[in-house]
């Protein structure tokens, strides 16, 4: 991991808030924590961006657990801009919005419904546990069936404003089964805007732009296209090497599926680095500001998972499309074991894992400017 000195944790992306702290990313060991009831290790390391107008800035994490699978940005780290979906904890949705049999989650909250107008179209529901914000539902079943969040603070959070920001189901079914933030705005009219790319995926979003420093009463600043300079924050995924979010991606080798939604999801695209930048009145990076403070990740493999493609499978002949050894479910957890319990130090961007630790099965590996700590 990075280290730092003396950080202090990002807020959520939506609240708005500056990312603090006097390491240049604002991550350290310090922001390490352990749960007290499941002992899950969690751990985040903030993105420092340059500030935004009224202090209007995105704030942006990538955030370990130990009780987390894999994603796109490795085993175990998490890179989410926020979104509202389908609840599937309780089985698989029926996406039938009239009348609302399906339940639906807002982070991690299972949301209420307290108000169904029928002209217009809109519902109003509250999170299970208060948080006083106000969730709306608008235009349901139509082209525009979007989202709205109001806080306590004066922000306004769109989610799904436009179908490329949101996951529906595979034609011919038009189902919506997530709407992501694609605006924040404060009470002053101040707002940025998130962008996502798909990347040929099905039914998965990668974030790709936050561009930044618009105001509603500026000429243009409601269609993004004339502000005369913003800011932006680029997740460029592997193989992007311009950072201009166009094919071919690198392809990773653990596609991760997930069917949970009623149909296939499939990832499989990383994250390989970040980049916060300047830009020009038409979204440009600027020459000189390519790359303010870029951040890359590296993923490290254990060698007995790259021979376990597999698991539960008896073959012990490569085969011949992978080169790869399928192996046994208790040979490949012995194999994990005796992985783990040799692990060594990493050198690359001041990473480490612990001797012995299962912990050091989480793949994310950053790298970027810091401080070492003394």
């Amino acid at each position: 991991m990075i280290c730092q000195r003396n950080p202090a944790l990002s807020p959520p992306l939506t609240s708005g808030k500056p990312v603090t702290g006097n390491g240049p990313g604002g991550g350290g060991l310090e922001n390490f924590k352990t749960d007290l009831f499941t002992g899950a290790a969690s751990f985040s390391y903030p993105i420092q961006a340059p500030p935004g107008t009224h202090g209007l800035q995105p704030s942006v994490s990538l955030a370990y657990s130990s009780a987390k699978g894999n994603s796109w940005v490795g085993f175990g780290w998490s890179l989410d801009l926020g979104s509202i979906r389908r609840d599937t904890r309780q089985g698989t949705p029926s996406y039938v919005d009239s009348p609302e049999t399906d339940h639906f989650v807002f982070g991690d909250d299972k949301l209420i419904k307290i108000r169904d107008n029928t002209s217009p179209s809109l519902r109003e529901y509250s999170t299970l546990n208060e948080s006083f914000v106000r969730v709306r539902r608008y235009d349901i079943g139509t082209a525009n069936d979007r989202r709205t969040v109001e806080t306590k603070d004066g922000m306004t959070l769109y989610f799904g404003t436009t179908g490329a920001g949101r996951v529906t189901q595979p034609s011919p079914d038009t189902g919506i089964y997530a709407w992501f933030l694609d605006r924040v705005e404060d009470r002053f009219g101040n707002f940025y805007t998130a962008q996502y790319n798909a990347a040929g995926d099905t039914g998965v979003l990668y974030p790709k732009t936050i561009l930044y420093t618009f105001h509603t009463t500026t000429p243009g600043g409601a269609a993004d296209d004339d502000m005369t300079q913003r800011r932006r924050i680029d997740f460029c995924l592997e193989g992007d090497t311009e950072c201009d979010h166009v094919s071919p991606f690198t392809m990773r080798p653990d596609p991760v599926l997930n069917y949970l939604p009623g149909f296939k999801t499939e990832t499989t695209h990383r994250l390989g680095r970040i980049r916060v930048a300047m830009a020009d009145a038409s979204g440009n990076v600027t020459a000189d500001s390519n790359g303010i403070t870029p951040t890359g990740v590296k993923y490290i493999i254990p060698h007995s998972w790259e021979k376990s493609q597999k698991v539960g499978a008896c073959s012990t002949t490569p085969s011949p499309a992978t080169k790869s050894l399928a192996v046994g479910r208790r040979e490949f957890v012995e194999r994990m074991e005796d992985e783990l319990a040799g692990a060594s130090p990493l050198s690359a961007g001041g990473g480490h894992r612990r001797q012995g630790s299962r912990s050091s099965r989480a793949e994310s590996v950053l790298w970027g400017p810091f401080r070492p700590r003394n």
